[in-house]
This record gives C-alpha cells, structure tokens and sequence, in this order.
C-alpha cells in the first residue's frame, strides 16, 4: 500500500509534536536553560584597609643565650643533648679540674697562712699597746706595731681574694644554663678544650620567639609599639601567627639605613624552632571608610583592572575600576563601583560582558 507525502509530513509533525511535549523535551530545554555559569559573589563594603609590606627574619627565643665558659679546660662531659630541656643552674658541660684544684689548694694554703700571720700580729699589737699605756714602749714601738697589723690585714684580704677566685675557677668548670628553656645547640666535643672565646651552647626559651627585621625608611612611621603583625613561617605553610611589635630602634642602622624592629610571638605548642625563617607582614599606610572588595576580585587586563559585576537579573558587567591600597586579602577601590555593588569573586576568568550567570547562593 503506498503513502502518500502528506501523509509523510504529517506523521513527522505528530512525532515532533509528541517529542517536545513529553518530559525529555522539557529536560532538554531546561539543561539549554542551565547552561550558565555559576559564579560567587562578595559585596561591596565601606570600611578600613591597610597596606602591608613583607620581610624576612629568621626565629629566635625570645629569651635566648649563647653559653661561654668562663675558664679555660678540656672538656670532660657533656650531660644534655640538643632539644633536651634544661632549667636554671644546671650544668650542662663539666670541665676538668685538675688545674684548678691545685690553684686552690695553693690558695688555701696561702690563705691559712696570712690568717695566722695575723692574728699573731693583732695579738701583738694588742701587748704592745698594754705596754705603751704602761709607758714601757715608745710611741715609735707602738706605730710600728700598728703598721705591722695593718699589712697583716691586707695580706689576708689578698689571701682571701686569692682563694676566691681559685674557688671560682673551680666552680666554672661547671658550664651551667642561666635560663630555663631548651638546648638549642651543643657547640663543642668531649675531650676539646674549651675557651672562654669560643661558644659552647646554645640555650632557648622556646614559649616564647621573636624576629629582628630591617624596616625601610618609608615605612618606619607607620610601625608601632605593640602593633599586631602577622607572621608565616616557611617550613609551617597552613597556619598563621600573631604577633606583635616589641620594639623600634630610634636611630637607622649605619649601613643599612633601615631601622631594627623586634616582633615578639607566643609559641606554646613549641611548633616553632629557633633558626626557621619566617615572613613578617608588617601592617603601614591606612585609610578608613573606603570601598573595598576582596583581592580576588580583580582580573588584570592589560593595563587595566577589571571586575565583573552581578545586576539583579544575573546579568555580567565588565566594569574597569581604579585601585588604591591593597594588602594580601582586600584591594580598596577608587572608582568604578559603589557600596553594595555585587562582584564576582570565583569564575570570573571564563566570562564576557552581558553574560548570564548562575550566582551560588542567589537568585536562579
């Protein structure tokens, strides 16, 4: 049986007609109608900013000493090793002693001496003086007496003098912390002889650290006392410390030309080391209540700045801005924008003036 070409036409326009009118039709026009981008959005708010400028220092106690003997000896034994903790006093290196304990044999006994010499002499200068008041001796006799006591005292003041400091010699050998914290650093062997001009340890207070930075003239005046400061530490890349300004030198350094500033952090889960490098982000210039918008924000474009903005309606705008401060989180704004203005701070890199976008959280 033959059909006819209306018939044809016909039966294409009912299947047609059947397609769009069920729901794959449907789901096919509405994926046509999702196919926008989705995007997210900050506002645009009026508020302060500053501007930040990084250095570099490297970590130290806050509280930290360089340990040298105070006598010169070989070194006998070395009782701590490096991260052990130490407390005040306690010896961390002994030093031999045999030298010293000759000198202060040899003190003692210079010392013994000069006490039985005078109090030999005192004894008799005390009979001497009965006798003067008897008028037995001359006024001679008895001013030699006394001149006699007199040296006899200084003598045993040196003796004693002597003996302390052989006693203190002695007591050196014992190279001790004179903080509590950690040793950092253990600087010389068993069996080496130690010098009072050469360091032997290293003692931190690990609570507590700080970093010296050289901050340039430009931005010294914006740096105070008891500022807070952020600090990131290389080696530590997912967190970030407080800290905050200690002290800032009055006078440049003469060949740098830039002023030393201490920075002073809390370090109570000992996570951080004397030695790590850190990077100070050092709060300067400040404005308040200007228009600000998230770094992210902004796209260069050449020479120019751009953002994209959000209307009502889901619509892009491209829209070039003028920047002013900016610090690693907020860029303040000039010109281009006004408070409440949506812009796009995610997917942005992907889209073109009057686009249609899907704004997450927003309307559809």
């Amino acid at each position: 049986m033959r059909i006819g070409k209306s018939s044809v036409v016909l039966a294409v326009i009912l299947i047609m007609a059947l397609f769009y009118g069920s729901g794959c039709g449907k789901e096919e026009a509405q994926k046509e109608a999702d196919n926008r981008l989705t995007v997210e959005t900050a506002v645009v708010t009026q508020e302060s900013i500053h501007r930040e400028v990084t250095y570099s220092g490297s970590l130290t106690g806050a509280d930290e000493v360089t340990i040298y003997p105070k006598a010169s000896a070989r070194v006998v034994t070395i009782h701590l090793s490096e991260g052990d903790p130490v407390t005040k006093g306690q010896v961390i290196i002994s030093l031999d002693t045999t030298d010293y304990e000759t000198q202060a044999a040899i003190a003692g006994a210079t010392l013994a001496q000069a006490e039985s010499a005078y109090e030999n002499t005192r004894a008799n200068v005390e009979r001497t003086r009965q006798l003067y008041q008897q008028g037995a001796v001359s006024d001679q006799q008895m001013e030699q007496a006394e001149l006699g006591l007199v040296q006899a005292s200084s003598a045993l003041e040196q003796a004693r003098a002597g003996m302390q400091s052989a006693q203190n010699l002695l007591s050196n050998c014992q190279v001790t912390s004179p903080i509590n914290g950690v040793v950092g650093l253990i600087q010389i062997t068993e069996g080496n002889m130690a010098s009072p001009q050469a360091p032997v340890a290293v003692v931190s207070s690990t609570g507590k650290m700080s970093v010296k930075i050289n901050v340039a003239e430009s931005e010294i005046g914006f740096v105070k006392v008891n500022d807070p400061v952020k600090v990131k530490v290389s080696s530590i890349s997912d967190r970030e410390f407080t800290a905050k300004v200690t002290s800032v030198a009055a006078v440049a350094h003469p060949q740098t030309r830039a002023f030393p500033v201490e920075v002073t952090l809390e370090n109570p889960d000992n996570v951080l080391r004397s030695g790590m490098v850190a990077e100070i982000q050092v709060a300067t210039e400040k404005k308040d209540g200007v228009l600000t918008i998230p770094r992210n924000a902004v796209v260069e474009k050449g020479a120019r700045r751009v953002v994209f903005t959000v209307d009502d309606k889901s619509v892009v705008h491209e829209t070039t801005i003028e920047v002013g401060l900016q610090n690693r989180e907020r860029v303040e704004v000039i010109k281009g924008l006004k408070t409440g203005d949506q812009v796009i701070i995610k997917g942005q890199t992907l889209l073109h003036d009057t686009d249609e976008v899907r704004v997450a959280g927003g309307k559809v």
